[in-house]
């Protein structure tokens, strides 16, 4: 009821700051302009997907044990990341804020997104050794390349101007698809082990502590014959 009411009132302000109409705010473009459902679909598809993976996190924040012992931190930082990077993809933020507001340069927002991945490698190695770790790597380098597409001059007169979109955002939705996986498959994951501790279900150990009941008695038997 809080979060409905924040939004309200922070629509309220947006049309009042801007100015803009309310139909610009909540309308879809596509709808506004008259555009067929083509325009933008695949687009739109990774905003979901940002949605999907950003969703999974919270799920593992508000449902996961208090004294599960993978830190709820990682998680947290899993989001901001998850969350910035999926603002930058929906807003453009690298080039609306960051070059037509503030007028520094998309330079500065790709430094501050490698930043920000860099710390989730150094603040939190083991948490992604424990998790699916590659599912992440691929996704990256995906973003990487869709980066330096981008950052490439005159890479159309090589490739063709349309197909150069189908290069960089086909690279970028491919990063999303991978990083959402990698998202799903952690909080799921983490979501899994505490019932399965608690129903005594988790196969290795299953299996070793009935390995172990069986050796001893073996010896328990040999021992008395």
């Amino acid at each position: 009821m809080v979060a409905c009411l924040l939004f309200l009132l922070a629509s309220v302000w947006v049309h009042w700051s801007l100015p803009t109409s309310y139909s610009l705010l909540f309308r879809d473009v596509g709808a506004e302009v008259e555009m067929p459902v083509s325009h933008g679909l695949f687009s739109q598809l990774g905003i979901i997907l940002w949605s999907l993976g950003i969703g999974s996190l919270m799920l593992v924040l508000f449902t996961a044990p208090y004294d599960y012992r993978w830190s709820r931190g990682f998680v947290c930082y899993s989001m901001v990341v998850t969350l910035t990077l999926a603002l930058d993809d929906a807003f453009r933020i690298h080039e609306t804020l960051f070059a037509e507001v503030l007028g520094v340069g998309e330079g500065l927002a790709f430094a501050i997104y490698f930043l920000l991945i860099t710390g989730y490698f150094t603040i939190y190695p083991r948490h992604i050794l424990h998790s699916p770790w590659p599912l992440m790597v691929i996704a990256l380098g995906l973003f990487a390349v869709s980066m330096g597409i981008d950052q490439t001059p005159g890479l159309a007169n090589y490739v063709g101007y349309d197909e150069m979109f189908l290069l960089e955002d086909g690279s970028k939705l491919a990063g999303i698809i991978f990083w959402t996986l990698y998202q799903y498959l952690m909080g799921r994951n983490w979501l899994r082990r505490p019932v399965d501790d608690y129903l005594g279900t988790v196969p290795h150990q299953h299996h070793y502590e009935t390995q172990q009941r069986a050796r001893t008695q073996r010896q328990f038997t040999h021992h008395h014959d």
